[in-house]
């Protein structure tokens, strides 16, 4: 389930409606993660900060984690899918990667 503004493929997302460069990105790598996704990016969409980004990168997952992340239209949220796993270290620094603010830091799925 993907909506038509979503790419597939390793470099696959969604740009957000953030209209600057944001200040913070928070990465979030993920696999197999849709027990806790939803309650975590919603820990961090709660902060009161407005000038962030959070990146969550989808290492592939089977499990339902594309499919929560299609369902959020927050636009804070950019959205990466890797076609396969790429391990855990290279998906972390994919997250960093992919990030547009001065500062970065990650936050794990299922923290």
């Amino acid at each position: 389930m993907e909506p038509p503004d979503r790419e597939r493929g390793a470099k696959s997302g969604v740009t957000s409606g953030v209209a600057r460069t944001p200040l913070v990105s928070i990465g979030v790598p993920v696999y197999n993660g849709s027990r806790f996704l939803r309650e975590c990016l919603d820990s961090i969409f709660r902060q009161t900060y407005p000038n962030m980004e959070v990146v969550v990168c989808d290492n592939a997952s089977r499990d339902g984690t594309w499919e929560i992340l299609a369902g959020i239209s927050d636009p804070r949220l950019r959205a990466l899918r890797n076609d396969t796993n790429i391990g855990p270290f290279p998906n972390w620094n994919r997250c960093m990667t992919e990030s547009r603010g001065e500062f970065v830091a990650v936050f794990h799925a299922d923290d």
